[in-house]
């Protein structure tokens, strides 16, 4: 068994014994065969599909099963991106109840997301840390993004003026909205509009808005 594959079982292992259920059941809960486990056991390297699936169901980030690999030798920043050919994406939380001292999102970036790494370094021309991944809530934006949309979140592109679809935080939430200057506005304002026209536009100042990036790319679960 190589290396590698061998850390990745021995922290999945680990965290099975920490949940108390059994190798089967872990399968289950994530939706894969039965045998999955005994698979990587056997020296099979799992799939991304896989290590996805199984974090999800035992609660822990992707990063749990490949920080202990070591490629210093090798010369990796990321041993994921070694393993899998992703790269790993910064979550972030949009939970409500995150008080009224306003919005740092260095505070809020959660466990990370696995995306391609052509995506983000070829396609996007970025690296894993110019961006984050966040959950759509809710129908405003309806119908080019449902609630449990998973969008991700250039922060290069904070800039408005020529309008967009941006993540940011309103002064009340973090919110997915079409967002544009306000001509000749003075102070200068954000007109702030959703896609379902159920929800009315409204306005904001600008220095009130923090805005955390440009939306580039999205996934629905089908």
């Amino acid at each position: 068994m190589k290396k590698d594959t061998e850390i990745i079982l021995g922290r999945l292992e680990a965290r099975i014994t920490e949940l108390g259920i059994s190798e089967r059941k872990a399968c289950l809960l994530a939706g894969l065969k039965v045998d999955s486990v005994r698979q990587i056991r056997r020296g099979f390297a799992p799939k991304v599909a896989t290590l996805l699936a199984l974090s999800k169901a035992l609660e822990v980030p992707v990063s749990y099963f490949t920080s202990g690999i070591d490629f210093a030798e090798e010369g990796a920043d990321d041993p994921a991106d070694q393993i899998l050919g992703y790269v790993s994406v910064p979550t972030l939380e949009t939970r409500a109840g995150m008080g009224g001292g306003g919005f740092g999102d260095e505070d809020m970036l959660n466990g990370p997301t696995m995306l391609p790494e052509r995506l983000i370094r070829t396609e996007l021309r970025g690296e894993p840390t110019d961006f984050v991944v966040m959950e759509v809530e809710g129908q405003s934006m309806q119908p080019t993004l449902e609630s449990g949309d998973q969008v991700l979140v250039d922060r290069r592109k904070k800039n408005p003026s020529n309008g967009g679809l941006f993540a940011l935080w309103d002064g009340f939430g973090i919110v997915v909205k079409w967002v544009e200057r306000v001509a000749n506005s003075n102070p200068p304002s954000l007109r702030i509009a959703s896609e379902n026209k159920v929800f009315q536009p409204y306005e904001i100042l600008a220095e009130e808005a923090n805005i955390i990036g440009r939306i580039v790319w999205y996934a629905r679960k089908l």
